[in-house]
C-alpha cells in the first residue's frame, strides 16, 4: 500500500461520517504517522551513516559551539521526531561541505536527496550550493573568482534569508568581512531581517502598538531582527580599524568580470555606509541611531543625511544625546528656528541633570539659530523667539556674575547651598535679585538687574550707588588701620575709578541703572574733596573712558555749573567746575582736530553757538577773580571754536 492510499488529509466531512467510517478513517491517520515515524527513522539513520561516513569528528568542529552543545544532549529519538533537531542536522551538512573539495559538494547533496530526503529540503539544497560557493572563494586567490564566488553565494543565501539561523549568518557575514565583501554582508543582514518578519510585526511593537503588545510573538520577531542588525553593525565597526579596510585596487577586466573597486581611502568605508542607507527598512534605522548614538560620533551620522532621523530623534524616550543631535540635524538642514527651539527647550529642561554652564551655552547657541532664522520664511515668530531669547540670555549673564561672585567667596560656607542653586538651573531675575543680589549686598549685580528688567526707581538706584561708594570708603579705611598708615585720598580715588568704568562699562547707556545726573555730580564732588591727589579733569576723563561721549559729559557738567547747588557755591568749587569744564572741552576740540573733519554731524555733536555762549558767560563771571591762567584757556578755547566753526 503506497502511502497515498493510507491517509488523507481531514475535512468537515470526516466530522459529519457515522461513527464507522470516522473510526475507519481515524485509524488510517493513525497508521499515516506511524509510516512517518519508520519513514524519518530510517532516514534518520541513513543521515547517521552519512556523517559516519565523511567523518563526524572533524565535522563537528566546524559547526557553531551552540550547536555543538545541542548535539551532545541529543538522542536518536530527537532526530526522529524533534523540529529542532533540523537545524543541528543542517549545520552538520554544512560542516561536511566546509570539509569537501571540487565535485565533493556536490556528492554530499546527492547522498542527501537520495538516502534522506526529508532531511535535505530545497532551501538545504540552495544553502549547501552557497556554502560550496564560499568555499571556493577560500580555495582561490584570484581576486575576481573570489568576486564571482561571494557575489554568487550572496544571491543563494539571500533565496533563503529566512531560514538563515542568527549563528549561521553571523559566520557568513564574517566571513565575507573577511574577504572585504562587506557590502554583502549588509545586503544579506539586512535581506535575512525583512525576511522573518514580512508583516513587520516588530515595528508594531517597538512604536508600542497595543495589538503588537499583546502578541508574544512580536517581542520574538522584534529580537531576532535586532540580532540581524547586529552584523551590520559589526561589519561597520570593522571598518573603523584601517587595516579592515581594502588596500588594493580592482584586478583587471578578465573574462568579462570585473573585480570589486576597493579604494585605499575612506571613500570605501562611505561606500558600505551608503548601501547601509539604501535600506527600506525603518525598524532598521531606528535600531541603527540607537547602535550610532552609543559611539558618541554624531557628526557623522548627521553627514549621511539618512531617512527617519528626525522621526527617531523626536520619538519618547529623550535623552540628552537624542536632543543634541536633533537640533544639529535641524540647524544642517537650516531649520534654524526648530533648532532655536530644541536648544531653548534642553536650556530650560529639568529632566537632565545639567550645570549652568551647559545651559547658558545651549542658551547662547539658541539665541545664533533664532537670529539665523530672520531670512525664513517665518521670520515673524522667529523675531518673537528671539526676543525671548535674547531676555533669558540676558538673565543667565546676569546669574553668571552672581556665580562668579560667590565663587570668589566659596570659603564662606553658608553660600554653598546658594552656590549648588546658581550652579544647576537658570534662575529668574526676581530670584536672583531677592534670593542673591539684595541679601548678599551684590550691589553691582542689583543695578544689573535693574537695568535688565528695565525697573523704574531713581531713588533706590541711587541708594545703591551710595551704598558702593561707602563700601569703597570702608574697605579703603580698613585696609589702612590694618596697615597702620595714615588714610591718603589717592587709592581711595583709584577704588572709586575702577569701580565706575567696571559698572559703566556694563550699564551704560541705561540711565536707570547708570544715571549721570546723578553719578556726574557725586563723582565732581568727591573729586573736589580730594582735588590734591588727582589730575584735573578726573571726572570728566573718568565718565569718557565708560564711553560717554563729549556733547554728554557737556550737557551735564554745564548742568551743574548753570544749577550750581550748595556744594559748588563757595568760590575755589565754582573755579574747580570751570577747570573740569576747560579740560572737557579743550579734549572735545582736540579729538575733532585730529579727525580732520567738520562736517555736518560735528555741528550737530558740538553745539557751537551753546558753547560758545558758555563760555564767553564764564570769562565774564571770572574776570573780577584772580585766576589769569584760567581766564587766558577759556579765551583760547573761544579762539579754536570760532577757527573750526
Amino acid at each position: 500500500m503506497s502511502p497515498k492510499n493510507i491517509a488523507s488529509p481531514f475535512t468537515q466531512n470526516d466530522f459529519n461520517a457515522n461513527p464507522d467510517e470516522r473510526t475507519w478513517r481515524e485509524e488510517r491517520q493513525a497508521l499515516y504517522s506511524v509510516y512517518l515515524v519508520l519513514t524519518y527513522a530510517s532516514e534518520a539513520m541513513a543521515f547517521l551513516q552519512i556523517l559516519h561516513e565523511f567523518k563526524i569528528t572533524p565535522v563537528i568542529k566546524e559547526i557553531p559551539e551552540q550547536f555543538q552543545t545541542e548535539l551532545l544532549k541529543m538522542e536518536l529519538r530527537d532526530l526522529v521526531i524533534s523540529s529542532n533537531s533540523r537545524d543541528i542536522c543542517r549545520e552538520l551538512m554544512i560542516g561536511i561541505i566546509q570539509l569537501q573539495s571540487g565535485g565533493g559538494v556536490n556528492a554530499v547533496i546527492d547522498a542527501l536527496r537520495k538516502r534522506c530526503s526529508h532531511f535535505c529540503s530545497s532551501e538545504d539544497v540552495t544553502m549547501y550550493k552557497a556554502m560550496e560557493q564560499l568555499k571556493r572563494t577560500q580555495d582561490s586567490a584570484d581576486r575576481s573568482e573570489q568576486m564571482r564566488a561571494l557575489q554568487e553565494s550572496l544571491q543563494l543565501f539571500r533565496r533563503i534569508s529566512s531560514h538563515l539561523s542568527v549563528p549561521t549568518l553571523n559566520d557568513i557575514c564574517a566571513t565575507y568581512r573577511n574577504f572585504k565583501f562587506h557590502t554583502g554582508a549588509v545586503d544579506l543582514a539586512l535581506a535575512c531581517a525583512r525576511a522573518v518578519d514580512p508583516a513587520d510585526l516588530a515595528l508594531s511593537y517597538y512604536n508600542g502598538v497595543a495589538a503588537a503588545l499583546e502578541n508574544p510573538q512580536a517581542a520574538e520577531l522584534l529580537t531576532l531582527r535586532k540580532n540581524c542588525y547586529q552584523c551590520v553593525f559589526q561589519t561597520i565597526q570593522s571598518l573603523d580599524r584601517a587595516e579592515n579596510r581594502p588596500k588594493f585596487p580592482a584586478p583587471e577586466r578578465r573574462g568579462g568580470v570585473s573585480g570589486s573597486q576597493l579604494p585605499e581611502s575612506d571613500e570605501y568605508r562611505q561606500m558600505v555606509l551608503q548601501r547601509v542607507m539604501s535600506s527600506q527598512d525603518t525598524l532598521f534605522y531606528y535600531c541603527f541611531y540607537e547602535w550610532y548614538l552609543t559611539r558618541g560620533d554624531i557628526h557623522e551620522l548627521l553627514n549621511l543625511n539618512p531617512p527617519h532621523l528626525e522621526e527617531f530623534l523626536t520619538r519618547e524616550p529623550l535623552n540628552l544625546e537624542k536632543c543634541d543631535l536633533l537640533w544639529s540635524f535641524y540647524a544642517r538642514n537650516n531649520a534654524y528656528l526648530n533648532a532655536a527651539k530644541v536648544l531653548s527647550n534642553l536650556a530650560e529642561s529639568r529632566d537632565f541633570n545639567l550645570q549652568f554652564a551647559a545651559r547658558m551655552e545651549y542658551l547662547s547657541l539658541a539665541v545664533g539659530n533664532a537670529r539665523s532664522s530672520m531670512n525664513s520664511p517665518l521670520r515673524r515668530e522667529g523675531f518673537a523667539l528671539l526676543q525671548d531669547l535674547e531676555e533669558k540670555l540676558e538673565v543667565a549673564q546676569i546669574q553668571l556674575e552672581v556665580q562668579r561672585t560667590l565663587q570668589s567667596h566659596s570659603t564662606d560656607g553658608n553660600h554653598e547651598p546658594l552656590l549648588e542653586r546658581v550652579n544647576g538651573n537658570l534662575l529668574t531675575i526676581s530670584d536672583l535679585f531677592n534670593d542673591y543680589a539684595v541679601p548678599l549686598r551684590m550691589f553691582g549685580i542689583q543695578l544689573l538687574i535693574i537695568k535688565s528688567s528695565n525697573h523704574h526707581d531713581s531713588k533706590l538706584v541711587e541708594s545703591i550707588w551710595n551704598e558702593i561708594f561707602q563700601e569703597l570708603q570702608d574697605v579703603h579705611i580698613r585696609a589702612l588701620e590694618d596697615a597702620n598708615e595714615v588714610p591718603e585720598g589717592s587709592r581711595f580715588m583709584e577704588a572709586v575709578a575702577a569701580k565706575v568704568r567696571e559698572l559703566g562699562q556694563l550699564l551704560y547707556p541705561s540711565d536707570l541703572a547708570f544715571p549721570l545726573h546723578f553719578l556726574c555730580p557725586t563723582l565732581e564732588v568727591m573729586a573736589f574733596e580730594h582735588r590734591s591727589v588727582i589730575s584735573q579733569g578726573w571726572c570728566v576723563q573718568l565718565l569718557h573712558q565708560v564711553g560717554i561721549p563729549y556733547n554728554v559729559l557737556f550737557e551735564v557738567v554745564y548742568n551743574i555749573i548753570q544749577v550750581r547747588e550748595s556744594n559748588w557755591k563757595p568760590a575755589d568749587a565754582f573755579i574747580f567746575l570751570i577747570h573740569d569744564m576747560v579740560y572737557l572741552l579743550t579734549q572735545w576740540l582736540d579729538t575733532l582736530a585730529q579727525s580732520g573733519q567738520h562736517g555736518v554731524n560735528d555741528l550737530d555733536t558740538f553745539p557751537v553757538n551753546l558753547v560758545d555762549h558758555a563760555v564767553t558767560g564764564f570769562i565774564m563771571t571770572l574776570t573780577a577773580s584772580n585766576v589769569p591762567t584760567l581766564l587766558s584757556e577759556l579765551q583760547e578755547i573761544q579762539r579754536r571754536i570760532h577757527a573750526i566753526f
